[in-house]
């Protein structure tokens, strides 16, 4: 018997082992409470913003209509020198702009702090501590839900409210794509 000692037949073998661990770490949280209910709050969020056929902020969303080539790197606070005008620049670019209630402000909170360490979880190849991230969003999103109206009749709060939701979806679909997940 012949063993595939390539590099491409060991990329493949891990890569093949990563994605079952990754999928046992998806299994083993879906069948806890936070991971049934963070499954219905996805759904529900998805839900929304599918209904209101809702793709976010369509502003400078590729270099070519930027008019400028984009690294990733870009940090839009360096060239600000006024206090006042960076902290405010620094909040509309963390969406907590207008965040009106508290829930929102909870949720925004915990996004910033779950994505982090969802992504640092990730980077690590640490599937449980990245859904473990996750699970820190069950509460805030829960109440997000329980007392913030999406579809508010101001524009700026509907906006906001749906790229929040917007948001945490993605935040769930970093760490496993939920939306081929029954339940």
């Amino acid at each position: 018997m012949v063993q595939a000692s390539t590099s491409l037949g060991t990329r493949l073998d891990g890569d093949l082992w990563r994605v079952r661990r990754r999928a046992q770490a998806l299994q083993k949280f879906i069948e806890t409470e936070d991971g049934t209910d963070l499954l219905t709050a996805y759904k529900r969020a998805a839900n929304i913003l599918k209904k209101e056929n809702w793709t976010g902020p369509q502003v400078m969303s590729s270099p070519e209509e930027q008019g400028i080539p984009q690294t990733g790197e870009e940090d839009p606070l360096v060239l600000v020198d006024e206090p006042i005008l960076k902290e405010a620049i620094a909040e509309i670019a963390s969406g907590q702009a207008g965040a009106d209630l508290p829930q929102e402000k909870a949720l925004i909170v915990a996004l910033d702090k779950a994505e982090s360490k969802a992504s640092a979880s990730i980077e690590k190849e640490d599937f449980k501590g990245a859904m473990a991230a996750l699970a820190s969003l069950r509460k805030p999103i829960d109440d997000f839900f329980d007392h913030v109206t999406v579809n508010d009749p101001d524009s700026a709060k509907r906006e906001r409210r749906l790229n929040l939701l917007m948001r945490f979806r993605d935040a769930v679909n970093q760490v496993a794509d939920f939306s081929r997940i029954e339940g």
